[in-house]
């Protein structure tokens, strides 16, 4: 899987088959890993089911995705306002 992200507690990476999103490691509390639930993920999960993405970035309880399109998407705590949605709450 090329364009394999780590951050300080997980990963995440873009299939180069098909432009699928993996990621695995830290989850909880915020689910910063964006696979719909806040356990651990010892091994890759797939991260919804597009196939358009291109960019995984990890960083410290947070996650953001780039697909095809342009769009940015982002998962965990935004305690920082690091999603530039203009609140910090946690998606």
């Amino acid at each position: 899987m090329p364009n394999i992200k780590r951050g300080m507690m997980g990963a995440a990476g873009v299939s180069g088959e098909g432009g699928t999103l993996w990621a695995w490691g830290r989850n909880p509390p915020y689910g910063q890993l964006g696979v719909g639930a806040v356990g651990n993920q010892s091994a890759p999960v797939q991260v919804g089911s597009e196939t358009n993405w291109t960019v995984a970035c990890t960083g410290d309880n947070t996650n953001q995705y780039l697909n095809a399109d342009g769009e940015v998407y982002g998962a965990g705590l935004n305690n920082h306002g690091n999603y530039g949605t203009g609140d910090v709450a946690t998606y």
